[in-house]
């Protein structure tokens, strides 16, 4: 451990000593919590094991939380800020999923100002709780982080954890006046896969996960849906096979990559959170699932479409159309504009989930140039309506001849008279 932090340490102890204090300490790999407790209030200390230092210097931020899960347990989560004031951020969470602010705790976390200490390699923490109960065992949670909000709000969006686990520390233990050296009575388990990559590779399994995921993900959003749907659009007045290349897109492409993003995202909820996890949190996350069910119907829809007769469809209700064959690409434009929303709120989550930094200025203008390029190509293709109108009438007329003719081909002359 630093000497100042030691030292601050020391100082913190030695003045809570004279009150009777007692209290007890638990050490990670990645943190260290202890805790003074006092006639009048507990104080805990947040800091960095000196060993994780040396390979991971800094303090990203640093949260414990009351009870033996992260589901419904108050938390304290703090950091250090680039001008060395520190924020104290009272929060929970219903499940596995980022915790929010809690406005009115029913205990309020105090910083300790005299004992908590900022600096460039390293950062000590110390905060307290109005606490008159008699001293005695207590359960708790950490969560660490190497990445810094970055803000001051207790409110900022928080770098998903790099790891997690549950001890207990006896605030019954009698203090010498030095810091207590009991490592409590902890079972640091392990939590979410780091977001942070070790020296002998590049890139975490989460980091993997997610960057397939957004392959996947931003190749069937942004390119075959929307390539599908203009298929469709323009080619059907020209080319009579546009039907073949428009399901080979959406049945060969679209859905299953669609289908492999969306299993991707619910691992990726699952290395971040655990198994148990609610996985549909947010925007983007929610936004996917829509996407993944309307896509799965499209191909049903279009299929049923297909091989129905059109004497069994309804009967047409806009320039000979079916109810049917309105709806249809009605629902595709539906599905290729919450594909790209999709898209656009998963950029959102890139950073704070993936620990590689914001999603780059070019690929947010490669999004909006790809959106209009797709927009002014289909809005293209409705004025080719006239001519598709006009040439339906002929394509069915063409259709049950051919079909007259296979019968007349295919029916058993009738027996030879004599």
């Amino acid at each position: 451990m630093h000497p100042l932090h030691f030292l601050s340490l020391l100082l913190a102890f030695i003045s809570l000593s004279a009150a009777q204090s007692t209290g007890d300490s638990f050490c990670s790999s990645l943190v260290c919590v202890s805790a003074v407790k006092t006639s009048s209030k507990v104080t805990y200390t947040l800091s960095r094991p000196s060993a994780s230092q040396d390979s991971d210097p800094g303090f990203g931020w640093i949260a414990i939380g009351f009870g033996s899960a992260m589901a419904n347990s108050p938390m304290v989560i703090a950091w250090p800020n680039s001008d060395n004031s520190i924020t104290l951020s009272q929060r929970s969470a219903s499940s596995r999923t980022q915790p929010t602010v809690t406005s009115s705790p029913s205990s309020v976390a105090t910083l300790e100002t005299a004992q908590s200490l900022v600096d460039s390699s390293n950062s000590t923490i110390s905060f307290s709780f109005d606490d008159t109960s008699a001293a005695a065992a207590v359960s708790l949670i950490w969560a660490y982080s190497a990445t810094n909000p970055s803000s001051s709000s207790a409110s900022a969006n928080l770098m998903q954890h790099r790891d997690a686990g549950t001890f207990s520390l006896d605030l019954s233990k009698a203090l010498d006046g030095a810091t207590p050296t009991s490592t409590g009575t902890a079972t640091a388990t392990s939590g979410p896969q780091s977001t942070q990559p070790s020296s002998s590779e590049p890139y975490t399994e989460l980091q993997r996960v997610l960057i397939a995921h957004a392959a996947f993900g931003g190749l069937g959003t942004m390119i075959f849906i929307p390539l599908g749907v203009v298929i469709a659009r323009l080619l059907r007045t020209f080319w009579p096979r546009w039907i073949v290349a428009h399901w080979v897109v959406h049945v060969v492409l679209s859905l299953p990559f669609i289908i492999i993003a969306f299993a991707l995202g619910i691992r990726a909820t699952n290395l971040t959170y655990g198994p148990e996890a609610s996985h549909f949190f947010s925007d983007h996350r929610r936004m996917g699932l829509v996407l993944f069910l309307l896509l799965f119907l499209q191909v049903i829809f279009g299929s049923v479409i297909h091989w129905t007769p059109a004497s069994h469809r309804s009967k047409g209700v806009f320039k000979g159309k079916s109810i049917q064959n309105l709806l249809h690409p009605l629902l595709g434009v539906a599905i290729l504009a919450v594909g790209w929303a999709t898209c656009w709120l998963g950029f959102d989550e890139w950073e704070l989930f993936s620990g590689l930094g914001p999603v780059s200025r070019g690929v947010r203008i490669g999004w909006v140039v790809l959106l209009g390029i797709f927009a002014l190509v289909y809005l293209g293709g409705l004025a080719l309506l006239p001519r598709q109108f006009a040439l339906k009438p002929d394509r069915q007329l063409r259709h049950q001849d051919s079909k007259e003719q296979y019968s007349l081909r295919e029916r058993p002359s009738p027996p030879a008279t004599s």
